[in-house]
């Protein structure tokens, strides 16, 4: 049955057209979290591309020639005239000239049985791995180097900091990659890791204080960074210091959270006295000391008893907004958690809290906006905007609260929110001059599509004769002449692309009743010609010309049925074809395996015999007592040489592409065999 293409959609009266020839830019505004001191997230990112400029540069650590090789120690006799200790040394040196570096770690392995405080084998050791990209067995050979108690040759200290130095590029450039695509968790341990092995290195503590952070475990981060700080050693502690600051920001917030709760109920007096609770390592926080002065405005003098609204806080901009910040953290949390999860409607509830208690916040403002902006957007785009003046005003209401957040300086997304805003708003006012057109064009184009699919529907019942072919053709004719005359009358681009997808749709079916024929045609005369050919291997399989004739006629039509899949236009009938062709394919391969068998006991008997020599010459070499001179070694390079010749004459023989692959393979493993003996002559 032919495969026939389906009726465009139905269009909705009550869509608006969204495919017009202007669309409205629509701004992509950032609604996260805002940063008050420190972006980590931003210095991370900063950090990554700094590293991806450093990463495939190698550093000196890693240069052949920075490895001392006495290259003049090049024979067997020299090197075994070394100490033990020198020899395995030595040994070493050359297989890292070779970058065989897990040749060479054995041969270090046995110098530090011999001395385990060697500092250039420690030293090697760290280079292997390295060259490996085991980067903390590297770091755990290198640790004993770096004891300050533990002195080095000056060349050699050189070295060892100069391969620190590349392993920390290594590791900072794999670690920053790994941040943004893998588990983090796997990463801290990771970190853990590398902070005992190279304390030192203030980027190990850093990523892992941020790592925490960003899993909610603000105390382990601060432990972390606090502990980093300590070291004397550090040379860049300055981001350290500032992502200190940033963590306890964050613990002084989870800390004043129930301060917070109490000044939200009016409770002035006794969220003060409970801020004297707070661990005194955050007391001089700059949010600690903001609320303490506004909670002590608003429970004294005056002002005892306002609510916060009444009561103008005394300070300056940047103040009045890391105060606002805290007093709706919470709510803005919760926001933010409901705004990653899609859910816009319980993340504008949240944020509507949070103005009730900061109303002229800029951010709590610019999020509000940003929220009302996205949700009228997102409806535009999946086209379920319907109540244009309900959205106007919303728009409307949502510049109002960008305005108030434009008011922070240190962001431009508010301008790009208003900007936004403003081309929509534009834009609905001018589309909603065209739903009522539209709706008239789209009655007269679903019309045509439902007599479109009632023809369809018939089609699809079953053509049972070339008249039938005829009917639906004529009804499809017809449908077209109405439908061309309907066309120029639509100036809508949406109608006018569901017209011309009709149209090309009433073609394709009547091109593909056309092709049902062809194609049916192709598969019957293929089957019968495969009947024919297995109606005359009954009586001719058994001699050899019936054999070649039965595979040469198999063939024939393989090649004729590949043809006829490339040119019949179903995917139905170039299913059955390929099916049919497998069938020849296995025809065959039954016919291939019986004119095999005739001349497969021959080459399994020279096989047998090529393999039982190689197994009895390979038992009797790897038997010491077998070569014991010179003269062994020359008469067991003579023997395989004399196997190769035999096995080159077999290969001429046998008839099987099998057998001729397995003495292949055979050949090369004597050749193999013979190459050494004569290297040992």
């Amino acid at each position: 049955m032919a495969k026939f293409v389906d009726a465009p959609t139905l269009r909705k009266e009550e869509t608006p057209p969204l495919v017009f020839d202007e669309r409205p830019k629509i701004e992509d505004i950032k609604l996260e979290e805002k940063k008050f001191e420190f972006n980590y997230l931003d210095e991370i990112k900063k950090m990554s591309e700094k590293a991806k400029g450093a990463e495939g540069k190698p550093g000196p650590g890693l240069r052949v020639t920075d490895v001392d090789i006495d290259m003049a120690l090049t024979t067997v006799d020299q090197v075994k005239a070394l100490r033990p200790e020198e020899r395995h040394l030595q040994q070493a040196r050359l297989l890292i000239n070779q970058k065989k570096y897990r040749e060479a770690l054995t041969e270090l392995g046995q110098v530090l049985a011999i001395n385990p405080t060697h500092h250039e084998a420690h030293y090697l050791v760290a280079l292997c791995h390295t060259g490996l990209n085991r980067e903390m067995e590297a770091l755990k050979a290198l640790y004993p180097l770096r004891d300050k108690d533990t002195p080095l040759d000056p060349r050699l200290e050189t070295r060892v900091y100069t391969l620190l130095g590349e392993l920390r590029t290594r590791l900072q450039f794999r670690l920053l990659l790994q941040f943004f695509i893998v588990n983090r968790e796997t990463i801290a341990r990771e970190l853990a890791g590398f902070i005992n092995l190279d304390p030192d290195f203030e980027f190990y503590p850093f990523l892992l204080a941020i790592i925490y952070l960003e899993s909610g475990r603000p105390q382990e981060a601060h432990d972390c960074v606090t502990k980093a700080l300590q070291n004397p050693l550090l040379k860049n502690p300055q981001q350290l210091g500032l992502l200190k600051i940033e963590i306890e920001r964050r613990l002084l917030g989870e800390l004043l959270a129930g301060v917070v709760r109490l000044y939200r109920k009016g409770a002035f007096g006794k969220a003060r006295k409970d801020m004297a609770g707070v661990d005194v390592r955050f007391r001089d926080a700059r949010e600690y000391r903001l609320l303490d002065a506004y909670l002590q405005t608003l429970s004294t003098g005056i002002f005892r008893k306002k609510v916060p609204s009444d009561v103008e806080f005394q300070g300056s901009a940047k103040d009045r907004e890391v105060l606002q910040s805290l007093i709706v953290r919470e709510d803005i949390a919760r926001s933010l958690l409901y705004l990653q999860r899609g859910d816009l409607d319980k993340a504008e509830r949240e944020l509507g809290v949070a103005k009730n208690y900061a109303a002229s916040y800029p951010y709590v403002n610019f999020m509000l906006g940003g929220l009302k902006y996205r949700k009228i957007t997102l409806l535009f785009m999946a086209r379920k905007l319907t109540d244009f003046d309900a959205a106007i005003a919303e728009l409307k209401e949502a510049r109002n609260l960008a305005e108030i957040g434009a008011r922070d300086k240190s962001s431009d997304e508010p301008k790009k929110l208003i900007q936004g805003i403003d081309d929509v708003l534009t834009f609905l006012n001018r589309l909603k001059q065209d739903v009522e057109r539209f709706k008239v064009e789209v009655r007269q184009v679903n019309e045509t599509i439902m007599e479109f699919s009632k023809i369809m529907e018939s089609a699809k019942a079953g053509i049972t004769s070339l008249e039938m072919l005829h009917d639906v053709a004529g009804c499809m004719k017809a449908l077209q002449k109405r439908a061309q005359a309907i066309q120029p009358k639509l100036t809508f681009q949406d109608n006018k692309k569901v017209f011309a997808q009709l149209m090309a749709a009433i073609k394709a079916n009547m091109t593909a009743l056309e092709t049902t024929q062809r194609d049916s045609a192709a598969i019957q005369q293929a089957s019968q010609e495969l009947q024919s050919i297995r109606e005359y291997a009954k009586s001719h399989i058994s001699t050899e010309q019936g054999r070649e004739d039965i595979i040469e006629r198999l063939e024939s039509l393989q090649q004729q049925v590949t043809t006829d899949i490339a040119t019949v236009k179903s995917e139905q009938a170039k299913e059955s074809l390929k099916k049919l062709k497998d069938i020849i394919a296995r025809d065959i391969e039954e016919v291939s395996k019986i004119r095999r068998k005739v001349i497969e006991g021959g080459d399994n008997e020279i096989l047998n015999k090529d393999f039982q020599f190689f197994k009895t010459m390979v038992d009797r070499l790897n038997d010491r007592k077998t070569i014991k001179s010179r003269q062994d070694l020359q008469m067991w390079a003579e023997v395989s040489s004399g196997f190769i010749r035999m096995i080159e004459e077999d290969k001429s023989k046998v008839f099987s592409y099998e057998a001729k692959d397995a003495l292949s393979k055979l050949l090369e493993r004597v050749r193999d065999i013979n190459r050494q003996l004569e290297r040992n002559l």
